[in-house]
């Protein structure tokens, strides 16, 4: 697999070779020549600074990572009228493609109680999700299928849902400042939220949370975005 960064690194060192050469004739240049050679000098070795931004951001973007995900969950299962909501915490992990496309989850239980009875919600591995293209902030679009195993009282159901990103989320967060979507964003927060049919029931699922480290780079985040939002957030589905 050949270097995706070689350009990077070929200019890295195309411009050292340069400077180098430079002061190797300023060494032996006249009083009158030196300050031209100087000048050439300083404009290469501000080139090489961002040359090597230029190679750290390549490598950073072609680094496969594996992150973690951690955050609050809440499952609703309803069947027929009745809703039977469990929410806790949760730890997941994410691995990255090193182009950033797609990832995988791991194994992921949630476990709580409805009136005493012990439930069990496990989101099987392993689970493959692709990553939409960055907008204009650098935030994306996140989206896996998964099969979902729900046991309560010695029954089990499998359930295939999609957890998604595009739902609108509606949060308040600690400060009072509104946020509204739920993209990943600068500070690695994302949600993701999924529905699923089995046997006529439903079952609904909402994890948010913050991935780091943060997969990728983000442009111009909102500092506004840097605090957990509520736990009795709004959602709505986005047509």
């Amino acid at each position: 697999m050949s270097d995706p960064c070689q350009d990077e690194e070929d200019k890295v060192e195309v411009i050292n070779d340069e400077i180098q050469a430079l002061q190797a004739e300023l060494d032996g240049a006249t009083t009158s020549e030196k300050p031209a050679i100087i000048a050439k000098i300083k404009e290469a070795q501000t080139e090489l600074s961002a040359a090597k931004r230029a190679l750290d951001a390549c490598k950073r973007a072609h680094q496969p990572l594996v992150t973690t995900w951690s955050g609050d969950f809440l499952v609703i299962g309803k069947k027929g009228e009745s809703k039977y909501p469990i929410d806790g915490n949760f730890s997941v992990g994410l691995t990255f493609s090193e182009d950033r496309s797609t990832f995988q989850m791991a194994a992921l239980e949630l476990d709580g109680n409805i009136e005493g009875i012990a439930i069990s919600v496990t989101i099987l591995a392993p689970n493959s999700g692709v990553v939409g293209a960055p907008d204009a902030n650098g935030f994306r679009d996140m989206e896996i299928d998964v099969n979902v195993v729900a046991n309560a009282a010695g029954q089990s159901r499998t359930i295939q849902l999609a957890l998604n990103t595009w739902a609108t989320l509606s949060m308040t967060d600690n400060i009072g400042e509104p946020i509204t979507g739920s993209k990943m964003n600068g500070h690695g927060w994302v949600a993701m939220v999924g529905e699923g049919t089995s046997e006529g029931d439903l079952i609904d699922i909402e994890l948010q949370g913050p991935i780091a480290p943060i997969p990728w780079d983000i442009g111009h985040a909102s500092p506004a975005t840097a605090c957990r939002p509520a736990r009795n957030a709004k959602r709505s589905r986005s047509a």
